[in-house]
């Protein structure tokens, strides 16, 4: 994955090795309680998170709550940014509901943490 903004905004962080792995989606992994679901699930992918919650279409309706590291700039070439994350989200029935750890670079928003709760299984009073 192309990351020169990336590494030009975090000078600290360069690639120390690289590798070929097999990625599977998510559906096909039995990682869903049948009596309780799942209550979190943790995105962290450097870029690849459309990929991830296309690859878990089924899942997500047993999934309580997403919390996402999302980016409002494009760090990584052809990378989905926060406000498409939050219209597919929304698509699975999540919404919004907290934000954290956000990043600034002089004073520009570059990224930050994002936890989206499922409508059909959070009781919101």
């Amino acid at each position: 994955m192309d990351n020169r903004l990336q590494d030009k905004i975090f000078t600290s962080t360069f690639k120390v090795s690289e590798e070929k792995i097999k990625i599977d989606p998510l559906d096909n992994f039995n990682f869903i309680d049948k009596n309780h679901g799942v209550i979190l699930l943790k995105i962290d992918v450097q870029g690849a998170e459309e990929l991830v919650l296309k690859g878990a279409k089924k899942s997500l309706e047993k999934i309580k709550f997403i919390l996402v590291e999302l980016s409002f700039i494009e760090l990584y070439k052809n990378q989905p940014l926060f406000l498409d994350i939050c219209y597919l989200l929304n698509d699975y029935n999540f919404k919004l509901s907290e934000l954290s750890d956000l990043t600034y670079v002089k004073s520009k928003l570059i990224q930050g943490d994002f936890l989206f709760v499922n409508k059909n299984m959070v009781n919101n009073k």
